[in-house]
């Protein structure tokens, strides 16, 4: 009798296993389906960039140094020439701990970064 007990635990366990290992790859095809559509994007956006850039260089609006020396000073903006601009983090309202300026909810509290009330 505690054969079967047994065997009826493991089975459950496999078919667990057998539903997270299916779950795990439906979160991976999702994940890289989302990173083709991001890299598609990121393509578009570089060529919109550059036509935009070329547009305003042979209208003179500025040339292409000018543009460079300007994506330099943007780079720099954070102190590192990196071709990263990044924020520095913030306090929070609540807790005053240091949260990545890009949350939007505090890690270790939940409180609204954009609630100015303690």
């Amino acid at each position: 009798m505690y054969e079967l007990f047994w065997e009826i635990s493991q089975q459950r366990r496999i078919w667990e296993a057998e539903r997270k290992a299916g779950d795990a790859q439906a979160d991976a095809r999702y994940a890289n389906s989302r990173a083709i559509d991001l890299e598609r994007a990121v393509e578009s956006l570089f060529m919109i960039s550059m036509a935009m850039a070329k547009l305003l260089d042979e209208r003179g609006v500025f040339s292409e140094q000018e543009l460079e020396a300007k994506v330099r000073e943007v780079d720099l903006s954070d102190g590192k020439l990196d071709g990263k601009v990044r924020q520095e983090p913030r306090p929070c309202p609540k807790c005053k701990r240091a949260v990545a300026a890009r949350r939007q909810f505090c890690i270790y509290c939940g409180a609204s970064m954009f609630d100015d009330r303690p």
